[in-house]
C-alpha cells in the first residue's frame, strides 16, 4: 500500500508549520529577552564582584 503524496499535501504541511512558527514567535521573543537580560545581569554582578 503506497501513499500518493500530492502538492496540496505539501502545501498543507508547510502552511501548518508556518502557522505554528507564527503562533510561537511572541513566546520565543519573551524567552530570548529573558535570556539576554540574565546574561547582562550576570555580567554586571561579575563586574561588581571583581571576577
Amino acid at each position: 500500500m503506497f501513499i500518493n503524496w500530492t502538492q496540496a499535501m505539501t502545501d498543507a504541511v508547510l502552511a501548518s508549520a508556518t502557522g505554528l512558527i507564527t503562533d510561537l514567535t511572541p513566546l520565543l521573543t519573551i524567552i530570548i529577552g529573558i535570556g539576554i537580560g540574565l546574561i547582562v545581569f550576570y555580567a554586571i554582578i561579575s563586574a561588581i564582584r571583581g571576577h
